[in-house]
């Protein structure tokens, strides 16, 4: 169901996701950080979820330079319901999907570095890495 709901993700927000993979693209330049400038965001727009109704999706990308190496990316996607609801009610898979259509197709998802969640919803972080074929699509964490 993942990857259906990422073509669909596609398909419906194609050009706000080009634009925002296209300043995902600046976070991962290293002139970015230039003149000690150690981390910068981007975020896109707030959006209808598709799959759990009367909730939304909040993306933020940030890029952060370490001492040494390349700089890093990592995507936070937010689920945030309007009222309160059973945890099986809600379809979080859906953070992963438009984690996965916001990557596609210059960058994968490398897994999940940390989630929250509180009353308002849930938030994953997702770190990012350039696409190859030795970098699995997605690793999600148990119970989501």
């Amino acid at each position: 169901m993942a990857g259906t709901l990422t073509h669909r993700i596609t398909r419906l927000c194609g050009g706000e996701l080009a634009t925002f993979r296209s300043q995902l693209a600046a976070l991962a330049r290293e002139d970015m950080y230039s003149g000690g400038l150690e981390s910068a965001v981007t975020a896109l727009q707030r959006r209808p979820a598709l799959l759990t109704e009367g909730s939304s999706v909040t993306i933020v990308g940030f890029g952060t330079k370490p001492a040494a190496g390349p700089p890093v990316l990592t995507l936070a996607v937010s689920l945030l319901l309007d009222y309160q609801r059973w945890p099986l009610d809600v379809f979080w898979d859906e953070a992963h999907a438009w984690a996965d259509a916001v990557a596609a197709p210059a960058l994968v998802v490398a897994g999940i570095s940390a989630r929250h969640e509180d009353e308002n919803g849930m938030v994953f972080h997702y770190r990012l890495k350039a696409a190859s074929s030795a970098v699995p699509k997605l690793v999600r964490s148990s119970g989501t």
